[in-house]
């Protein structure tokens, strides 16, 4: 009995021994939680395949990131992780950027890249206490970078929605007129050139009740606040038929939510816009909340 038992644990020892390190194959998305110093703290969904025909179950999985042989930044998993076999599979992470590490060809070039070839040293600690390490390398999409560069600028909040009137109404729909103030915290001049903003009932984006219109084509100075005319229309069969409880209360509210699309130094990016704003049908009193 003694001689299996000895069998069996060498056999599974070699077995975990064997197995293939999964590798990130990329990150499907990138957030700019803070900037501090030196450093930019990121969470991060990474991709993360498992070639092997069983699951791989661990935790205290770590990865350095590194361009041209420099280390630019550390993450970890904070969490434990299991692996399905043969699939990639999705793992939050948590990522500090060292800035200053970055060397400065490509920071000089950021704008000019379609992706950025990242070397990743990953390690984690797998079951019965055994330690596995794996060196790969992935494409990072700069426009990935770019954009969450650009909304740790620019928050949803750096459109805001100063003046709303009704302006007609109808059976059918209610046409809104406005004006929002757009404060450029970019460290560039930039220019609005399009939208796709809806109008829905809740901010989950649950039903889509109409549209805003923001005009576009208007030039923004960096660090100065340009008013931008905007129209809202509602579809008022929609949005009375999902605001039967809102009525009770007196008012409908509304979520105008959706990418507005700039252009900066010659490239083209997509910032949020989150607008919460009430409509009273009976008054036609508008309020804007946030």
């Amino acid at each position: 009995m003694k001689h299996f038992l000895f069998f069996f644990f060498c056999c599974l020892l070699l077995s975990c021994q064997a197995i293939t390190v999964p590798v990130i194959k990329k990150v499907d998305s990138l957030k700019i939680e803070s900037i501090e110093n030196t450093q930019a703290h990121i969470e991060m969904i990474l991709s993360i395949e498992n070639p092997n025909g069983i699951s791989i179950e661990g935790k205290d999985l770590r990865f350095d990131i590194l361009y041209q042989n420099v280390l630019i930044g550390s993450g970890t998993c904070p969490e434990s992780f299991e692996l399905k076999n043969k699939v990639t599979s999705q793992v939050p992470a948590q990522m500090t950027l060292f800035i200053d590490s970055i060397p400065e060809q490509l920071r000089m070039k950021l704008f000019e890249m379609d992706s950025i070839l990242l070397n990743v040293q990953l390690s984690f600690q797998g079951k019965l206490g055994l330690k596995h390490h794996k060196e790969s390398e992935f494409k990072l999409p700069v426009l990935m970078l770019q954009d969450a560069i650009l909304q740790s600028y620019m928050p949803a909040s750096g459109i805001k929605l100063d003046e709303l009137t009704l302006t007609s109404s109808s059976s059918s729909q209610s046409i809104f007129s406005g004006k929002c103030s757009f404060f450029n915290s970019l460290p560039a001049d930039i220019q609005v050139f399009h939208s796709d903003i809806k109008i829905y009932s809740d901010r989950k984006k649950t039903t889509k009740v109409g549209q805003l219109i923001l005009n576009d084509t208007i030039s923004v100075v960096s660090d100065q606040t340009n008013f931008i005319p905007c129209k809202i229309l509602i579809d008022n069969f929609k949005a009375m038929s999902v605001g039967i409880g809102k009525m009770m209360n007196g008012s409908l509210d509304f979520y105008a939510i959706g990418p507005v699309q700039i252009q900066m130094l010659n490239k083209e990016f997509k910032i949020p816009l989150s607008i919460h704003f009430s409509y009273n049908p009976m008054t036609g009193k508008v309020i804007i909340l946030e």
